[in-house]
């Protein structure tokens, strides 16, 4: 069984590339070129959920909210490049984006305040916390961490694919652990979403979701060793 969350079709890599040619001003130029290396970095071979497949899932929700944004370019490059760095560990993979983002969009001519905006969203999905008045990022953040809502087998086959992403490098029982702390720091929290609409559209499921890891991950960890075979 693939442990890829989502491999995009021909179609849906089309569509995404048309979307960013619909927010870069130089035709056919270095943006060609740019996408393509940042398809190539979202292709890497440890990715199983932080893939071009989560960038296609992530813009069918841009499309379907994309009038509700005040600023649609500078969230669709947040989007497209808050994952293209990313290493495991790396504490600072969200930094890295946003650098890389920089350089990228400088090399297009993108005005620099727009740049600059992409670069704090992307460097927001490190917290996932926005300012209760930044209606734009709150939304974006909602949508990335959306997938805490999906229906139980979805959430079942995010939760293989992370896992698959993670080890190695750690060992299990250190990867149990950790996912461990993540999860249980939604229970710190009065709400999952920022947003009203996707906390009452998602934010049932995503707790229930959430708690059934927690259990089978500390049952995991509960687990006694398996004793050695005999040499």
């Amino acid at each position: 069984m693939s442990k890829i969350y989502r491999i995009p079709t021909d179609e849906e890599l089309n569509k995404l590339k048309a979307t960013w040619k619909a927010f870069v001003p130089d035709g056919d130029g270095p943006s060609d070129q740019i996408f393509e290396r940042l398809i190539e970095k979202y292709s890497e071979a440890h990715r199983t959920y932080h893939n071009v497949g989560h960038l296609v899932e992530l813009f069918e929700y841009f499309e379907n909210n994309k009038e509700r944004f005040e600023d649609p370019q500078a969230i669709a490059f947040a989007l497209l490049f808050h994952d293209v760095i990313y290493n495991i560990p790396g504490p600072d993979n969200e930094a890295q984006s946003a650098e890389y983002a920089r350089q990228a969009l400088a090399k297009l001519g993108i005005a620099p305040d727009i740049i600059a905006r992409a670069a704090d969203l992307i460097e927001m999905t490190k917290t996932h916390d926005a300012a209760e008045d930044d209606d734009d990022a709150r939304l974006m953040l909602d949508m990335d961490m959306v997938v805490l809502g999906a229906p139980a087998k979805q959430y079942q086959k995010y939760c293989r694919a992370i896992e698959a992403e993670y080890v190695p490098p750690f060992l299990p029982e250190q990867y149990y652990a950790g996912r461990l702390q993540f999860l249980s720091s939604f229970s710190q929290k009065e709400r999952l979403f920022l947003t009203d609409d996707f906390e009452e559209r998602y934010g049932r499921q995503a707790s229930m979701n959430i708690a059934a890891e927690h259990a089978q991950l500390k049952a995991k960890l509960e687990r006694p060793p398996t004793p050695e075979s005999p040499v």
